[in-house]
């Protein structure tokens, strides 16, 4: 072996590629593009200065090197997985980003979903917003994510499962919905990650009415407590709504008594990212959790009264 630090994860790679003798077989194998082989390849062949693998146009051969090494990898993989705790060469982590507003309303849902259907998955929910996650898709610092939007490039492929559908949340003695101008009147508490004062903000500064900004935050999971014994109002997503409801006996919720705007609900991934594997069981169950999500509708027991 080389005398120099090593990815043992160029292991997996020799041994696929020594196994399988296909670029796109052994890149299967281990869920990776063939784009992401291929440089892994690369990689090898400069840590020990030889080709190591040959190709006829159908398949690979391995050179005098690569048949010398292959033992000596055996060995070196065997000895990683008995090295590994119990079970835990058994289970695959994948990072999927989210905003705040996602894990709070699917995050358990997917867990549990995974959890019974690929046990293997270990999920990683990591936080994004749609100001960051086409780059944390394109420097692969997540395999997955969940935005309202955000990504553009031809790189980040992107599927669509509704929109948005926003609501006024505030504490309320008997959950009578606001009108534009109670709405108005009420400390507003806004969640938005970048510029001044929110979404929001410019819509009722084009119907001619101002408000009052109590506070401005980048995460929706303090929006409960922010509101807990005041007359303060924010704007959330009905299924974030929904939830925090169910802890909070004194909240309600209404339809927001302005034309809001409404951002596409979407699962994006690089192009690039190998669909088969644990990688392709992975998007199956999200696709499946959040078509299972009414993003749209608003149901009339939240609408018209707090949860008992």
């Amino acid at each position: 072996m080389p005398q120099m630090d090593f990815d043992l994860n160029l292991l997996a790679v020799f041994s696929a590629l020594f196994r399988s003798r296909s670029m796109t077989r052994a890149a299967r194998m281990l869920g990776i593009a063939p784009s992401t082989m291929s440089e892994r390849l690369k990689a090898l062949r400069a840590l020990y200065g030889d080709p190591l693998f040959f190709s006829d146009g159908r398949s690979l051969s391995p050179t005098a090197l690569a048949e010398a090494l292959h033992p000596q990898v055996v060995e070196a993989l065997a000895a990683c997985r008995q090295a590994a705790p119990q079970g835990a060469a058994d289970v695959r982590s994948v990072v999927i980003a989210m905003s705040d507003d996602f894990e709070i309303s699917i995050g358990r849902r997917l867990v549990d979903a995974l959890s019974r259907c690929e046990p293997r998955i270990a999920p990683v929910l990591r936080q994004t917003n749609a100001f960051l996650v086409e780059e944390m898709l394109l420097s692969h610092a997540a395999q997955f994510a969940v935005t309202g939007g955000g990504t553009h490039g031809n790189a980040v492929a992107r599927e669509t499962f509704g929109f948005h559908l926003d609501c006024c949340l505030y504490e309320s003695d008997d959950g009578a919905p606001l009108t534009l101008e109670a709405f108005a009147a009420r400390p507003h508490v806004v969640v938005h990650y970048g510029g001044a004062s929110g979404v929001a903000h410019g819509k009722l500064w084009r119907l001619g009415i101002k408000r009052r900004m109590d506070v401005m935050t980048s995460h929706y999971g303090c929006v409960p407590e922010l509101l807990r014994g005041t007359a303060r109002v924010a704007l959330v997503p009905v299924t974030v709504a929904e939830i925090f409801m169910r802890g909070n006996p004194r909240l309600a919720c209404c339809r927001i008594p302005f034309e809001a705007t409404t951002d596409p609900v979407e699962l994006s991934y690089r192009q690039d990212l190998a669909m088969q594997g644990d990688m392709g069981r992975c998007a199956d169950v999200l696709r499946e959790v959040l078509r299972s999500v009414r993003w749209e509708v608003l149901p009339e027991e939240v609408m018209r009264a707090r949860r008992p």
